[in-house]
């Protein structure tokens, strides 16, 4: 019953949500749209009566096992009870979040005009469809540690070819910089540029190099080559609206040149995070050797000589019959550190302006603030209205989330709100930094501050990753180490009791 729970049921419920929802933002009709709420709204009440029944399971379940002497001395482990419960927990918490989302977007009243409530309703639709993903993918979590087999060449390969893009991308910016700075003909050193490099690879540069032959500026081509970031081609359409474009190309290609070395020479987060989820794999593949080929032949052996196992090895043979038998909710929770080392693989190598992954990355909007910042910096030094920028950096967008961040921007100015005040509300600063923002715009040095905080937002961002790699490889030494003590005291105890029996 639990497994067609969570393979089936869940995962179908999640489908139907992410369908409804569909149909609620984009039907072609208001009839339809008006349905597509509606169902939203009902299945919330089912996903809600589902996530009580989980609620009032795990209870119950807690109630049996310190009732039942017979379970209590496994149930109450501190490794198995704790996961099994802190699964369960995290299961039902996903359910009922997307009950509560669907709710609310499905048998809520219509939001007003408002900023405030436009930003609400947005942020209530896409947290919907995030937790409707999750249940989607609840099965997936079952692979995290059969995945890594097929997937370890594959991550590698795609950690060469990241890494060689954000070269190819430093190198790129560097060519374009010289040639703005001294008039070269913009189409010939882009084509110079992509003869070394492969047919795929050299098509996108001539490809670009044609559009600026027929006439197109540099950032619209590059708006429709894919060869830059769209984070870096946002900031350079800034540059250009303030006339800054060569001084902006200059400090871009200086600014990706240290971010490469520096994650070449202070270890990346792709390396960390291979690092750690090849040992997790290792590990959980010897246990399960263990517990397969030797831990039968140690109960012959013991059963044949009329001698106990000792506590601990029994302990140990216990915990791994209860991660058997409930692999459907101890798996999910073991999974997680494989694909939170996949996800900052990603991150890490391809880094976060090459991705375009609006449902996630829309929950991270100080990421995005730097290049924001330093577009807004160039539009405040050149006098141009700040709404015209922000609705030219909304208009050539690629993410969603960020047009819908930039639009709200643009209305609060319009009615009169500083732009401190607006970036704070959308999440870009924290209030304090707003506040020093806003003492700098009334003593004119707002451009100045704005590229500052940028530089410390990416300062700061660097030191607390470089932080947590240097947290995270000795805790996962540690961690290994302490299964690996476990099972290998586990394994010994029974030979040293055995010899001791028989002599």
């Amino acid at each position: 019953m639990e497994t067609f729970i969570l393979y089936l049921l869940i995962p179908f419920l999640g489908t139907l949500v992410l369908l409804a929802e569909s149909l609620r933002e984009r039907g072609e009709t208001p009839g339809v749209r008006r349905t597509g709420k509606l169902s939203v709204g009902v299945l919330g009440v089912l996903l809600g009566i589902l996530g009580l029944l989980g609620v009032a399971g795990i209870l119950l379940a807690l109630v049996a096992v310190f009732l039942d002497h017979a379970a209590a001395p496994a149930a109450r482990s501190l490794i198995v009870g704790g996961t099994l419960l802190l699964t369960s927990c995290l299961l039902v918490g996903i359910v009922l979040m997307t009950a509560r989302n669907a709710v609310r977007v499905g048998l809520g009243d219509d939001p007003d005009e408002s900023i405030t409530a436009q930003a609400k309703a947005s942020n209530d639709s896409s947290e919907l469809r995030l937790t409707a993903w999750c249940l989607v993918l609840v099965p997936i979590l079952q692979l995290g540690f059969v995945g890594p087999f097929y997937l370890f060449p594959l991550i590698w390969g795609g950690v060469a070819i990241w890494t060689g893009r954000r070269s190819r991308e430093s190198h790129f910016l560097w060519t374009l910089a010289l040639a703005v700075e001294n008039d070269l003909p913009l189409d010939e050193e882009v084509e110079a540029f992509a003869i070394p490099l492969w047919r795929k690879k050299r098509k996108k540069y001539f490809d670009l190099a044609g559009r600026l032959r027929d006439g197109r500026s540099l950032i619209d081509a590059l708006e429709l080559g894919g060869v830059l970031p769209a984070n870096i081609v946002a900031e350079l359409r800034a540059a250009q609206a303030a006339g800054v474009l060569p001084q902006a190309l200059r400090a871009i290609a200086a600014r990706q040149t240290s971010s490469l070395l520096s994650n070449r020479f202070n270890g990346s987060i792709a390396m960390t995070a291979v690092y750690v989820w090849s040992v997790l794999t290792i590990v959980f593949v010897i246990v399960t050797f263990i517990m397969y080929w030797i831990v039968p032949k140690f109960k012959e052996i013991f059963n044949d000589f009329g001698v106990e196992m000792p506590a601990w090895t029994v302990q140990a043979i216990t915990l791994s019959d209860w991660f058997v038998s409930y692999f459907y909710l101890s798996m999910p929770l073991l999974s997680l550190p494989i694909f939170a080392s996949i996800a900052a693989t990603i991150v890490g190598v391809s880094g976060w302006g090459n991705l375009n992954y609006p449902l996630l990355m829309r929950w991270f909007p100080r990421w995005d603030a730097p290049g924001l910042l330093r577009g807004l910096a160039y539009a405040v030094h050149a006098s141009r209205p700040l709404t015209d920028t922000l609705e030219e950096m909304a208009e050539h967008q690629q993410r969603r989330d960020m047009t819908e961040r930039l639009l709200r921007m643009r209305q609060m100015i319009e009615l009169g709100q500083p732009l401190s005040s607006a970036l704070a509300q959308e999440g870009y600063v924290r209030p304090i930094e707003a506040n020093a923002l806003a003492a700098a715009e009334e003593a004119g040095n707002l451009p100045w501050a704005l590229r500052t905080l940028a530089e410390s937002m990416e300062r700061t961002g660097w030191h607390r990753t470089q932080f947590w790699l240097e947290f995270l490889k000795p805790a996962a030494v540690l961690t290994v180490g302490c299964v690996v003590a476990f099972f290998v005291i586990a394994f010994f105890l029974p030979l040293v009791k055995l010899i001791n029996e028989l002599t």
